[in-house]
């Protein structure tokens, strides 16, 4: 025969609580904090979306995301490291007339995707070039 707890009767022993409805209650004042606290952040716009277009002059140019969207960053001379852009970059656009290098380590070493003038493209995952690029060379 199962074993039942029987309610307490009066003068039996500490009252009944509930625990459970205090939570609910402590859960909803933290949450009407926590939204009045949100409301009253101010609140920037966000940026621009970024564009192919953003890449004129005689630049090498990369896009954390694919489709040339995401933060945008230009070089246009030989750098390395990419400071900012260590491993984040899934879009290239070389808008320069020489052929670049995009390398996977620091200071032009590693692997290399060479990149023809005027071109433009973007990696996604499992493309190996996707997230690796750590410094630029112009040719």
């Amino acid at each position: 025969m199962p074993h039942r707890i029987a309610a307490p009767t009066d003068g039996a022993g500490p009252p009944l609580r509930r625990p459970r409805m205090n939570r609910i209650v402590a859960l909803i004042v933290t949450g009407l904090t926590a939204g009045a606290l949100y409301t009253a952040i101010p609140v920037s716009a966000p940026p621009a979306n970024a564009s192919i277009a953003q890449c004129n002059g005689r630049l090498a140019c990369a896009w954390t995301d694919r489709q040339f969207s995401g933060a945008f960053g230009h070089w246009r001379h030989t750098t390395g490291p990419l400071l900012g852009f260590h491993n984040v970059i899934s879009s290239v656009a070389n808008n320069s007339d020489v052929k670049i290098g995009w390398w996977s380590q620091p200071n032009y070493r590693g692997r290399v995707f060479m990149q023809a003038a005027g071109s433009a493209g973007y990696f996604g995952w499992p493309d190996v070039r996707n997230d690796s690029f750590n410094s630029v060379r112009f040719y």
